[in-house]
């Protein structure tokens, strides 16, 4: 049988793994208590008398879209 090179632990090593291996065993098996999600309440439905927008979302973004990209075109051009 082949000899290998490791060396032994020592008795202060041995000790030492059979007295944490129990103390690591029964950690893991406690019980922790069951974490609940927390959730924020809803909040309350709009109202029905709430005035909707007079233009969409959409149109009012593309609004927006053109008039920053004509004013940013308008600065490029200057530069030139």
């Amino acid at each position: 049988m082949k000899q290998s090179n490791l060396p032994r632990p020592g008795p202060r090593a041995s000790w030492l793994m059979l007295v944490l291996l129990p103390l690591l065993l029964t950690a893991c098996a406690s019980n922790s208590p069951a974490c609940l999600p927390v959730s924020q309440p809803l909040p309350a439905p709009p109202s029905m008398s709430t005035q909707q927008p007079q233009e969409s979302y959409s149109a009012r973004a593309q609004r927006n879209i053109s008039g920053w990209q004509d004013k940013l075109m308008a600065t490029q051009m200057m530069r030139e």
